[in-house]
């Protein structure tokens, strides 16, 4: 099971990531964080990651 740590560390990396596929990489994850944690926020994952719902 994934922690609130996780999450937070994940987020952390996207954010600062110079990657392209920022959006996809976070979507992917938060699908698999859903999966795992039915109380897992989307919307406050993307915004720790620097990213908005809908950003491609």
């Amino acid at each position: 099971m994934f922690t609130k740590q996780h999450f937070i560390a994940l987020a952390k990396l996207i954010k600062e990531s110079d990657a392209t596929t920022k959006y996809q990489i976070a979507q992917d994850l938060a699908k698999l964080f859903q999966e795992d944690n039915n109380r897992f926020s989307v919307s406050k994952f993307y915004k720790a990651c620097g990213l908005t719902i809908g950003e491609s």
